[in-house]
């Protein structure tokens, strides 16, 4: 028998918590500013269903990890495809399956996968979790012009201690995010970010697994 946790590998625990940062703003206690495109952007991903690719890099003391995947989110719910791994949560539980492995892990989605970072939550609570200064600073990202805003934890010990979010030089698109952790330093690339009118949800929905997968249900 395969132990759970081999289906989180390093990584995930690093994107676990940037997702819900990005794709889910918490909107609370801050008005919508044109001048302040950390607010904009959490207004308008607040009311869509929001798609984008990303890229990252990480690096844990000596070791440095790279990968890619696709991301989905509406509100509370996500769909994560990446690095072999297929994740889906409907806003309850949170269900990761290692195609490989033939390992599948559901559990509670407070219980948050193991993780401390992940790219759903990297557009999800920063405005409940976050502070920020609303004027951005020029700065370069990735070899091009970006808007770059530094954003602080509101409670002390979190597992992100710093951030920075860069956006496009208009302020509108987010391109990517620098954030460090009490365990690594870990740089997200985003592209091809959409927004289009919320669904019915069942994209999110966690599917049935055969006979040939190994599933751990610790809901």
């Amino acid at each position: 028998m395969k132990p759970a946790g081999s289906v989180f590998p390093v990584i995930f625990r690093a994107f676990a918590l940037m997702l819900p940062l990005v794709l889910s703003f918490t909107v609370q206690g801050r008005a919508s500013s044109r001048n302040d495109a950390v607010q904009a952007f959490a207004d308008r991903v607040a009311a869509s269903r929001v798609r984008f690719s990303y890229s990252y890099e990480m690096t844990d003391t000596d070791v440095a990890l790279t990968g890619k995947g696709n991301v989905t989110v509406q509100g509370d719910a996500y769909r994560i495809s990446g690095d072999g791994l297929e994740i889906w949560c409907d806003g309850k539980s949170v269900c990761t399956a290692d195609e490989s492995a033939k390992e599948v892990v559901i559990e509670p989605v407070w219980a948050g996968s193991g993780a401390f970072v992940n790219p759903a939550a990297l557009v999800r609570n920063i405005g409940g979790e976050f502070s920020w200064d609303t004027q951005g600073l020029q700065s370069v990202f990735n070899g091009r012009q970006a808007v770059r805003y530094d954003l602080s934890p509101k409670t002390a010990g979190a597992d992100i201690s710093e951030m920075s979010l860069y956006f496009s030089p208009d302020g509108i698109t987010l391109v990517g995010a620098e954030l460090q952790t009490v365990k690594a330093r870990i740089v997200f690339y985003l592209s091809e970010m959409e927004f289009s009118t919320p669904g019915d949800g069942t994209e999110f929905a966690i599917p049935s697994f055969g006979p040939e997968y190994f599933v751990t249900d610790l809901r």
